[in-house]
């Protein structure tokens, strides 16, 4: 699997779940792995924000135990949508307004760490999908 294609792949998953309504398929700027942190936005379309479909998947994504531990966050006063991400970067995801960069991230998080967390993540994506698709038949 090429590094577009696991780009992709939370959004294939997730879509294949329940129709997605967010337009955003990336779980990274394409052009540079590096520039934010990876995580993938998402809402499902016609699906309000309590509905249950959004607690059984963060269920789902906090078990997961791979290279990295992800997590699901949502803050309603901030967008409308829901974002998975790895657990080291979910602290600065609304940290001081809604502007998740790197720049913000490395602020307070070592550079050489941030590079590895990226790098993990990019590795760890294709089993975190799986997990999904897997626990998500169990339900």
């Amino acid at each position: 699997m090429d590094e577009l294609e696991i780009n992709r792949l939370l959004f294939v998953t997730i879509d294949n779940i329940k129709k997605i309504g967010s337009p955003k398929v990336s779980t990274w700027a394409p052009d540079n792995k590096y520039v934010q942190p990876p995580c993938f936005r998402f809402y499902f379309k016609d699906t309000v924000d309590t509905d249950t479909i959004y607690s059984n998947m963060r269920d789902i994504i906090i078990q997961y135990k791979g290279l990295l531990e992800w997590e699901m966050l949502h803050d309603k006063s901030k967008s409308r949508s829901f974002f998975i991400l790895p657990k080291q970067f979910a602290p600065f995801l609304f940290k001081g307004g809604f502007h998740f960069n790197k720049d913000r991230v490395i602020s307070d998080f070592p550079k050489e760490e941030y590079v590895s967390v990226v790098d993990k993540a990019i590795l760890d994506i294709p089993m975190l999908a799986k997990f999904i698709e897997e626990n998500w038949n169990k339900k």
